[in-house]
């Protein structure tokens, strides 16, 4: 397996980025991302940033989360499962009444 620096390395030179564009889209100094890149950092990054990451690389958060060694222990089911992210992104992507989180909440009990 990866470690988190050598996938956002991976995925930024996949991508034909540049470290000093892909640092500044997220909010950081190039020379913080070089360290993460080359696990030079006595700590992960935060949560924020590695969404940052994410969002700019056009990866998946839970992943990153689970490289970084971030992943919330709700999640940790989910980790390694392509679709529970699709559901899990699509669910984030919409603005959702209470109402509507226990539909969605009784549809999954009925469908389990």
């Amino acid at each position: 397996m990866p470690t988190f620096g050598s996938e956002i390395r991976r995925l930024r030179k996949h991508k034909k980025l540049r470290l000093v564009d892909v640092a500044a889209q997220v909010g950081i100094d190039q020379t913080y991302l070089s360290k993460i890149e080359n696990d030079r950092l006595p700590h992960t990054p935060s949560p924020k940033v590695i969404h940052g990451l994410a969002e700019a690389l056009e990866a998946d958060g839970l992943y990153l989360m689970k490289l970084a060694d971030k992943l919330p222990e709700p999640f940790a089911p989910f980790a390694d499962s392509v679709d529970a992210h699709r559901f899990l992104e699509a669910a984030a992507s919409r603005p959702r009444t209470s109402k509507e989180w226990r539909r969605l909440t009784r549809l999954i009990e009925e469908a389990g």
